[in-house]
């Protein structure tokens, strides 16, 4: 038989856990109601508030990845990509969000080496096949237009 005062000790330490499940269920909640209304920056930062309190969590840190990209981000999609490709281990998800946020924020060389060696990891994902294609078809755009002495862009 178990002494009473350790089994009070037990019970009052187990009270006194918080229930992660349902905190996480809630922010879950919280980010999908934000990202329904189009609030993706909003519904990011709460998934990086989750994300730091759970650094080792490799789905919320692709989230916030994935919110980033939403909120036209690029930057900071491409540092949750890679923290999430890196908590994976190099997942398909992690890596395709990567070259995409790469390729969105000017980086096409880097987005093609990305998805050049995800063909070769896997031939078989038409998403890497169809991104790979994007990329090499996707217009070089000037990154600053040119202007004249005039003041005329051109």
């Amino acid at each position: 038989m178990i002494p009473l005062p350790w089994l009070a000790t037990t019970a009052a330490l187990v009270v006194a856990q918080p229930d992660t499940g349902r905190v996480a269920d809630a922010k879950v909640r919280q980010v999908d109601a934000l990202e329904a209304r189009g609030k993706h920056a909003r519904a990011a930062a709460l998934a990086e508030e989750v994300a730091v309190a759970h650094p080792q969590d490799y789905g919320w840190t692709l989230r916030a990845g994935w919110l980033r990209f939403q909120a036209r981000h690029y930057g900071r999609a491409t540092a949750h990509y890679e923290r999430a490709a890196e908590l994976s281990h190099g997942s398909l998800e992690s890596r395709l969000g990567l070259a995409w946020s790469l390729l969105y924020d000017g980086h096409r060389r880097r987005a093609l080496a990305e998805l050049e060696t995800l063909e070769r990891d896997y031939p078989e994902a038409r998403e890497v096949t169809e991104a790979a294609a994007f990329a090499r078809a996707r217009a070089r755009v000037a990154a600053r237009p040119w202007a004249s002495v005039t003041g005329q862009v051109y």
